[in-house]
């Protein structure tokens, strides 16, 4: 798949269809920080549920239900000439509680809007997953063809197939992402948690991730969407980090004893070991210049982890 970039100068509204996840809200937060319009579909009803309206530049959320077979009519009199795609039933185990659903929501709908685009001009990025790719693959480079080891993956790689025959070149990113951290990583939260009653705690240590901030991942799909960067892409952190590093960097941040770490094998849990990157980096030339770094990654997560610790402590 090509990786062109395309300017416009006219104003613009972006779409971003999956508004109530994380990744979405800190979108919408950079598209508004650039002066850019932005209108989210939320599956939260219009009655106040969703924080998505209170942004600057939003219209009221729209609510969308992709379960329902007919959900995209309630897109075709919107104005918008470019989309993010985030929407989707996330995970392994939710894609098994229910294939066929799972099937309808992240590929079928997928095919479904790619059409409505093709027919509008509508630029889309649609960000995918390291998942798509199975273990031995890694580190996987945009000239590998995937080949998914779990339900999830294969449809996100079914869902890029659709896109990438439905869509020109030119008005399609594929962006796939390694770990994204938030603020509040709720397995380093548990660790923390289980420390301050005395509790060991037990990381892997045959298990890497190579992670990206939220932040990080927001402002550069606003920019992506804001100068229609189009191409495939893998975006993932400079260096690889095993869980058991990981909470020994967050115990030591926060003043915790690092003798309650005790590490334990990813098998331990039934899973299998996972070191080094799981993606190779791959974005166009100008547009992101280096993979983020492992300490520009963590800082936002080890902020937010003192921050609480303060605020703990005033109380």
């Amino acid at each position: 798949m090509a990786t062109r970039q395309a300017h416009t100068s006219s104003p613009a509204k972006t779409l971003i269809v999956g508004g109530d996840s994380p990744i979405a809200r800190a979108v919408c937060h950079e598209l508004s920080r650039l002066g850019l319009a932005w209108q989210a579909t939320s599956r939260r009803k219009a009655n106040g549920e969703s924080d998505l309206a209170d942004e600057q530049g939003a219209h009221a959320p729209i609510w969308l239900e992709l379960a329902q077979e007919d959900a995209l009519g309630s897109l075709e009199t919107l104005d918008f000439d470019r989309c993010l795609w985030v929407a989707g039933i996330s995970g392994e185990a939710a894609c098994q509680r229910d294939p066929a659903l799972a099937r309808q929501v992240n590929v079928e709908q997928v095919a479904r809007f790619a059409k409505l685009a093709a027919r509008r001009k509508v630029f889309v990025t649609y960000v995918s997953t390291s998942q798509v790719f199975s273990a031995a693959q890694a580190p996987a480079s945009v000239a590998d063809t995937p080949h998914p080891e779990s339900l999830y993956g294969e449809l996100k790689w079914q869902a890029e197939q659709q896109l990438q025959q439905l869509l020109p070149a030119d008005r399609l990113a594929i962006v796939r992402l390694a770990k994204v951290l938030p603020p509040h990583f709720e397995r380093v939260g548990e660790w923390v948690r289980a420390a301050r009653q005395g509790q060991s705690v037990h990381p892997f240590d045959d298990m890497e991730l190579s992670p990206l901030s939220l932040a990080w991942v927001a402002e550069h799909l606003a920019r992506l969407l804001q100068k229609r960067v189009s191409g495939l892409q893998h975006w993932v952190g400079e260096r690889p980090i095993s869980y058991s590093e990981l909470c020994r960097l967050v115990f030591a941040h926060l003043g915790l004893p690092s003798s309650l770490i005790d590490p334990r094998s990813a098998c331990s849990a039934g899973l299998a070991p996972l070191q080094g990157a799981t993606l190779a980096f791959a974005a166009p030339a100008g547009f992101i210049k280096r993979p983020q770094t492992l300490e520009s990654a963590l800082a936002p997560l080890l902020e937010a982890l003192a921050a609480k610790r303060a605020l703990a402590s005033e109380q």
